[in-house]
């Protein structure tokens, strides 16, 4: 009998919502340059109009310790190369445990459930 290791699980869970995101991306005709934990770089559609970098469970350990401490985050860009941090313009960090938001845009600072 093969035994899962939790990471295998957690790693199991990344890659179900990465494929997610791209499945939604492509109902939308939408095309990205995507940057993700388990499936890497990767191009999803024709030729990339933006760049996500998608973390599905940061803190991937925390869910099976039972622990409310993990969340998403997804940052977006319009470059698809050369980027760097400064380039992000909008970014997501989202506690799914109590569905709390945290957006950034534009250098406009974050909001926390829209309050600044």
């Amino acid at each position: 009998m093969l035994v899962q290791r939790p990471k295998d699980i957690t790693r199991r869970w990344n890659m179900a919502a990465e494929h997610a995101l791209d499945d939604a991306l492509t109902k939308r005709g939408l095309s990205a340059r995507i940057i993700s934990e388990e499936l890497g770089d990767r191009i999803v559609g024709g030729h990339p109009e933006f760049m996500l970098v998608f973390d599905p469970i940061d803190g991937s350990p925390m869910p099976l310790a039972e622990s409310p401490f993990f969340c998403t985050s997804l940052a977006y860009t319009e470059k698809t190369t050369s980027t760097a941090f400064e380039d992000i313009t909008m970014a997501v960090i989202c506690d799914m445990f109590r569905i709390i938001p945290i957006v950034q845009k534009d250098g406009k600072g974050a909001f926390l459930n829209r309050k600044g």
